[in-house]
């Protein structure tokens, strides 16, 4: 049975992976820290949807 993903988790997940990838990107065109791009995306991303959802769910 399909579980339907409701816009605000949409939202919030499309947001922190946009910001994710900004992040690594950064990191990766700076090139001081080689082949850490991935985990600052990751990292960001989850941080990003943990803070936005807190904000979107007062």
């Amino acid at each position: 049975m399909r579980k339907i993903v409701s816009l605000r988790s949409a939202v919030i997940m499309g947001v922190s992976v946009v910001a994710g990838s900004v992040a690594g990107g950064a990191v990766e065109a700076w090139g001081q820290l080689g082949g850490v791009g991935n985990v600052v995306t990751g990292a960001v991303a989850l941080w990003f949807a943990e803070r936005l959802d807190r904000v979107v769910g007062d």
